[in-house]
């Protein structure tokens, strides 16, 4: 996660690959490794509720996290984008295409792209480096989102491993033996 915070337009592709690799492993390698430190940490008598609560709190957090993190990264955007944009184009553009602006995925969309690109070359003969320059200001603020994502993600990851590394760690053989002396 802190690897993606510095991504940049010039980062190259096979350093990006080579990062949501080590991201993948380690994204899943955290289910297994969530359960383990559970049992470990709580007596053998919780081990069904404890399995049971790390499920419910990764259902919580997927559907908690979207509704922080997008709304964090609109934010950014739209702000980041109004700053970057050219001052000149609200006179040359019409409103729709200014909507499209809006909307970094009109980047990714190649049909979108086609039609943002078709509004612009009504004005390219007054100002041909129109489109280029709000391009640009599209993905530098759609940069700035995602570098807010991606700090808010690396700040929680970092919160969790130091919530992680106060877990006491129970044996779960001093329990079966509790149990077996008390008969």
């Amino acid at each position: 996660m802190l690897c993606l915070f510095f991504f940049n337009q010039t980062t190259p592709i096979w350093l990006g690959v080579v990062v949501m690799v080590l991201g993948g492993f380690g994204a899943g390698a955290l289910p297994t490794t969530n359960i383990l430190v559970v049992q470990f940490a709580l007596p053998i008598r919780l081990r069904g509720i404890s399995v049971a609560a790390i499920f419910f709190t990764v259902a919580l957090g997927t559907a908690s996290a979207p509704a922080i993190l997008g709304p964090a990264m609109n934010a950014t955007y739209q702000k980041k984008l109004q700053a970057l944009l050219p001052s000149d184009l609200y006179r040359h553009i019409d409103a729709s295409a200014l909507e499209s602006i809006a909307d970094p995925s009109v980047l990714m969309s190649t049909e979108a792209f086609a039609e943002l690109k078709s509004a612009f070359l009504q004005v390219e003969d007054k100002k041909p480096e129109l489109f280029d320059q709000t391009v640009q200001a599209i993905r530098s603020a759609l940069h700035s989102g995602l570098k807010v994502l991606f700090s808010i993600g690396a700040v929680a990851l970092l919160m969790s491993l130091l919530f992680i590394l106060t877990i006491p760690e129970v044996s779960m053989d001093a329990e079966v033996r509790d149990k077996k002396g008390d008969r």
